[in-house]
């Protein structure tokens, strides 16, 4: 095991006192876990941007193409309540929980927001509004 000598502030000192005292650990002990507390945070943030690297439009495209073609889940669609577009037939009786049920129940899902601006026009038919 390595050592090092860091030299501190008296005021900083005095605090990692109080703290290693109030915490029951050593200052060693107190100043070792903050040291590999910050490095694992620093090398979380390294790994992060590591994956974050810019895709080409290509590698874009490719990805997307994986990504199933499917109807949103009930739940998923954006109502007239939350700023949606009216139906193609206003007055038209629509069953409860389907894609273009606007009663404003419960709506959960990231999916939802991203699809703002967006109408419903027929299962699996949005289109810009």
């Amino acid at each position: 095991m390595g050592s090092l000598t860091v030299r501190l502030p008296n005021s900083t000192h005095e605090q990692l006192k109080r703290l290693a005292s109030r915490e029951g650990v050593s200052i060693n002990q107190l100043v070792l876990t903050a040291v590999a507390e910050k490095v694992s945070a620093l090398r979380t943030a390294q790994f992060i941007e590591g994956l974050a690297k810019p895709v080409s439009r290509e590698e874009f495209e490719a990805a997307l193409a994986q990504v199933p073609d499917a109807d949103p889940d009930p739940w998923d669609v954006w109502t007239r309540a939350h700023g949606a577009a009216e139906e193609e037939e206003p007055g038209k009786a629509v069953p409860a929980g389907s894609p273009q049920d606007r009663s404003g129940g419960p709506r959960r899902g990231a999916g939802a927001r991203r699809r703002s601006g967006l109408r419903q026009l027929g299962p699996g038919a949005n289109k810009r509004a």
